[in-house]
């Protein structure tokens, strides 16, 4: 079985550089059961949740229910802070089987701006699974919806890794045979320039639709696209 890790989208730049679409990263603490017995657990979690300053109670339901509905990674805590990060990281070698795990979200930093040109991105539909599994998809994966984002999909967002496990016939596992790290996509520069795009923007606000600056690459000239 494959413990999926999530790829990091390509970012989407103007033409001078300037960063219009990225990908923040969040970071959650996870446990694999499979190597973490129910004795070196009543261990680890005194020393997590005074490390962390963490309710003792919460991650040791969550371990528990984890165990209790098979998963092969349980997460104990979300969206780490800074210091939650670097005090685990000091210490991580005192704690087999936890480890920190990234995921990933997309982030606009202009916000709205150029959004009809850019695009956005969205979980895939179950519907849609069935025929994108094919390609590398997971459940819930994202994918580009529109402009940008849906016109390079390819170009942008990356390949999935992952750790493959061996389990037995009763879906205990027996051990780990390998890691394979995701692949990042690859990142795009438009000609769209971020200066004009926020000028034609604020000149145009009162009307309807929008326009996108850019310009052709064929003799250079600066053009709007309503």
């Amino acid at each position: 079985r494959l413990i999926a890790k999530e790829p990091i989208r390509g970012k989407i730049l103007d033409k001078n550089g300037e960063v219009l679409v990225t990908s923040k990263l969040n970071y959650s603490l996870i446990i694999k059961p499979q190597f973490v017995t129910e004795t070196i657990w009543q261990k680890y979690k005194y020393s997590i949740a005074n490390l962390l300053n963490i309710p003792l109670e919460k991650i040791d339901l969550k371990y528990k229910n984890g165990v209790k509905s098979k998963k092969y990674s349980i997460n104990l805590v979300n969206n780490l802070s800074v210091d939650q990060i670097i005090k685990f990281k000091e210490n991580e070698g005192k704690f087999f089987g936890i480890e920190i795990l990234r995921k990933v979200k997309r982030d606009y930093p202009f916000k709205t701006l150029g959004s009809h040109a850019l695009g956005y991105t969205s979980a895939i539909t179950n519907s849609e699974f069935k025929i994108l599994s094919k390609q590398g998809y997971r459940i819930n994966d994202l994918i580009g919806r529109t402009g940008v984002e849906a016109a390079y999909e390819k170009h942008l967002r990356g390949e999935w890794g992952g750790e493959m496990i061996e389990v037995n016939a009763n879906d205990i596992v027996q051990k780990s045979l390998g890691v394979k790290p995701p692949r990042e996509g690859k990142d795009l520069i438009l000609t769209l320039d971020l200066t004009l795009q926020k000028i034609a923007e604020e000149v145009l606000k009162d009307k309807k639709g929008g326009a996108v600056i850019v310009m052709d690459p064929r003799d250079g000239a600066i053009r709007a696209i309503a």
